[in-house]
């Protein structure tokens, strides 16, 4: 069954540290680069003509949807730019949906976020809900 809710906090913390992003300078730019991906992906843009390629670029854009099928956020059949989503994928774009850049930003940066557990490993797994 296809999941339809967003991450909680707790999953995003998990989905982020598996990134291995070290979390300085500044994390709109990586965080709005996978929202931009995979907004594309969901708005199936991501099938753009290269020479009309005005999401992230054609070559990051494929280097994106690269790096989101290597950490199981999506899918492919014969090429890449045919992505879909994995369960993870759904997830993760419901709590880019629900939330703005800055309310995900502030999140990170607050007490109760630093407060968490720090997810031990790489692997992550969304839980359904009933």
């Amino acid at each position: 069954m296809p999941t339809k809710r967003a991450m909680t906090p707790m999953e995003f913390k998990k989905f982020w540290h598996s990134t291995h992003f070290c979390g300085c300078y500044d994390n709109s730019i990586p965080l709005g680069s996978i929202r931009k991906t995979m907004r594309a992906i969901e708005e199936n843009r991501h099938w753009t003509d290269p020479e009309k390629d005005t999401v992230l670029g054609f070559e990051f854009m494929t280097f994106m949807l690269y790096w989101l099928d290597a950490i199981r956020l999506t899918e492919h059949g014969c090429g890449i730019r045919g992505s879909w989503f994995t369960d993870k994928g759904k997830a993760l774009l419901a709590f880019f949906n629900a939330h703005t850049e800055e309310e995900i930003e502030a999140m990170m940066d607050s007490d109760e976020w630093l407060a968490m557990d720090y997810p031990d490993g790489d692997d992550w797994e969304i839980k359904e809900t009933p």
